[in-house]
């Protein structure tokens, strides 16, 4: 089965992470022969050596509802499906 979005999301965001650790193990590295080297794009690296979020965390804005407001509809429903509340 191949590895779904998520899996290779992750497994991306591990590459970055080592190659940040391998950035920072030595100043004789720089950022690009870094990039190459780990087959991540220098402009990546480069953001997020800057500082810049990753995808998950650099896009939690654009959702449509907070994790609280989310849970909150999920037990309403819940409780809908067991018979505690009745819609009109």
């Amino acid at each position: 089965m191949p590895p779904t979005t998520n899996q290779k999301r992750e497994k991306k965001e591990k590459t970055i992470q080592d190659a940040i650790a391998y950035y920072h193990a030595s100043p004789k590295h720089t950022i690009r022969a870094t990039g190459e080297k780990f087959g991540i794009a220098y402009s990546t690296l480069r953001g997020r050596l800057g500082g810049a979020e990753d995808y998950v965390r650099g896009h939690w804005r654009l959702e449509a509802l907070t994790e609280y407001e989310e849970k909150a509809i999920v037990q309403c429903c819940a409780k809908v499906d067991e018979g505690g509340i009745r819609l009109l």
